[in-house]
């Protein structure tokens, strides 16, 4: 991705949420940067497993609105707090949207305290993870495992290719995180 322009936009009801709620910036472009790097993900996965049956849209949604709660709980875009993930589910359903949708915005930090989440919501905490370049050993362990149950091949063989992936991916994160820094001082201006 080219952080000389802006990331993919978010889907227009999430856009709509959004202004609606009156986001603050941050949170519109940490949803951009993580729902930015879904697609990344998604592809990649998809690239070397055709088989594996991941519901692209839901996916891809479920990355644009998965802090959307933050909205509710400013203190909580810069701090800590779990406020968001369980205000955030009710405000999406105050919007129309399903608990299918919604969910993402509890399973995204509670994915280890989950055992029936589907492997979209660990591909949506991937990617909250590693857009800023971080990377998570367990998170990485759980989705190949998960991956490897549906394709029913070893965990192994997953996790090597899910590893480059994440590489890939993290390794923009440096510039991910710049190109909010400067959009949060062009806001300034």
């Amino acid at each position: 991705m080219d952080f000389d322009s802006k990331p993919r936009g978010l889907p227009a009801d999430a856009q709509l949420i959004l202004a609606t709620l009156n986001a603050p910036f941050r949170i519109i472009s940490h949803l951009s940067l993580v729902h930015d790097t879904a697609p990344v993900i998604l592809e990649a996965i998809q690239t070397h497993s055709t088989a594996l049956i991941i519901d692209a849209d839901v996916f891809l949604f479920g990355s644009a609105i998965h802090d959307i709660g933050k909205t509710l709980h400013p203190n909580e875009v810069t701090g800590s707090g779990s406020l968001h993930e369980f205000d955030g589910p009710v405000l999406l359903q105050q919007y129309g949207l399903t608990f299918e949708i919604a969910r993402f915005a509890l399973t995204n930090r509670n994915w280890q305290q989950e055992s029936s989440i589907e492997l979209q919501d660990f591909l949506v905490a991937l990617g909250d993870t590693v857009w800023k370049g971080s990377i998570n050993p367990i998170l990485e362990s759980i989705v190949a495992i998960r991956i490897s149950e549906k394709l029913l091949i070893t965990e192994w063989e997953v996790f090597l290719v899910l590893g480059d992936i994440v590489s890939t991916v993290a390794n923009r994160g440096e510039a991910r995180l710049g190109w909010q820094r400067q959009q949060s001082l062009d806001d300034l201006s």
